[in-house]
């Protein structure tokens, strides 16, 4: 495929499901029969580009739907967008935008903050979305005012909640993030295979209990060896608790949580196996479900190695944040999958029937001993 009509493919896929079919087959016609007629390939491109463009996509013969109906998709996408721009944001300042790697010298550290920049950066691109597709909502669907205001009340409350307290915006984002996601019991998709529907929710789990020992090891062995050089682990706990700075509640409460949250991960695959749930399973909830867990498991842990992490700060006069590539990257990883959990559930479906301005250009049958060629408006228009 040549450059040009891979920037034409390009265009045809910002254009509503419902016309992108006429224009592909028009558009590359136009390209096959740019040389013969002596035209440039690149006015056919930018033709196509200004036609993408300055297309009314609210238009029902363009859009393939109803206005009412193309106002909810896109209120739709506004929602999963400022949901994920909210996880993002809020995990961005609840880690300090993993700079404090870069502050303490510690090795990648450069490396760490440049990724807590990409995701503040994803963060401001996926509510600038949310602007873009809320305004397009109201414009096309009228939608009343008292949505829109609550809306901005939302807003309002949570940059509040980030101006006062990063952990207040922590508290606020993740009930948001799982009441949004909760409109995927009601979201569309046919129910997965009963063997796809295993292999997915075992993988899954995996994944889940992976996190979870990977964790506890991160709180357990790789913080404090990082925080305390030199020492042996056995050393840094007896140290810790000579100090009288760490007591036996803390290994315990990180234990039940391990507990809990490997029995959530265990429960997934045994529920795929229940016949009475098979209706409800479909890929999209699964991938919902395992994006939801993962998320949570790392965000959560924070709670799970507080009381580690107190110690090692009062005993050796340090931070008890992470000090590991390895903690880093599970803190990514984690903020990554909560942040996709609303944008898997909350995003529309593809639309299931054409445009009827598609379906009425379609020309007649031909017969079946004879190909015809795509339509090109070039000749159309040639002399």
């Amino acid at each position: 495929m040549t450059f040009t009509r891979q920037l034409v493919t390009l265009i045809v896929a910002t254009l509503p499901w419902g016309v992108r079919e006429r224009y592909r087959e028009e558009w590359l016609a136009d390209l096959d029969g740019a040389a013969e007629l002596g035209i440039p390939t690149g006015a056919v491109v930018r033709g196509a580009a200004v036609t993408a463009l300055t297309l009314d996509r609210a238009d029902s013969a363009t859009s393939g739907m109803p206005r009412l109906d193309l106002a909810r998709r896109r209120g739709r996408w506004a929602a999963a967008f400022g949901s994920s721009a909210i996880i993002l944001g809020a995990g961005t300042l609840f880690t300090g935008g993993l700079r404090s790697f870069e502050r303490e010298r510690i090795a990648g550290g450069a490396a760490l903050a440049a990724v807590g920049t990409g995701l503040e950066v994803a963060a401001v691109v996926l509510g600038a979305l949310a602007l873009v597709f809320a305004v397009g909502a109201v414009a096309v669907g009228g939608l009343p005012m008292r949505r829109l205001a609550g809306a901005v009340l939302l807003l309002v409350a949570v940059g509040a909640a980030a101006a006062l307290n990063p952990v207040a915006l922590v508290m606020v984002a993740l009930p948001v993030a799982a009441f949004l996601s909760l409109a995927v019991l009601t979201g569309e998709g046919r129910p997965a295979p009963r063997r796809l529907r295993i292999a997915v929710g075992t993988t899954i789990a995996v994944a889940a209990l992976a996190f979870v020992a990977l964790t506890v090891v991160r709180i357990a062995v790789w913080n404090p060896l990082a925080r305390a050089p030199g020492l042996t682990l056995d050393q840094i706990y007896t140290e810790m608790v000579q100090a009288n700075q760490l007591s036996p509640a803390a290994g315990t409460f990180l234990a039940a949580w391990a507990a809990v949250w490997a029995v959530v991960a265990l429960a997934l695959p045994i529920a795929c196996l229940v016949p009475a749930a098979a209706g409800w399973f479909t890929l999209r909830r699964l991938a919902v479900v395992g994006c939801a867990m993962l998320g949570l498991i790392i965000a959560t842990s924070w709670i799970a190695g507080f009381g580690i992490g107190m110690a090692l700060a009062d005993t050796f006069l340090t931070s008890g944040g992470d000090a590991t590539i390895g903690g880093a990257v599970l803190t990514v990883a984690g903020q990554l999958a909560l942040a996709a959990t609303p944008l898997i559930a909350l995003a529309p479906a593809r639309p299931h029937t054409a445009a009827p301005a598609a379906v009425a250009w379609r020309a007649k049958p031909a017969r079946a001993t004879r190909r015809v060629r795509p339509r090109s408006s070039l000749r159309a228009a040639r002399p």
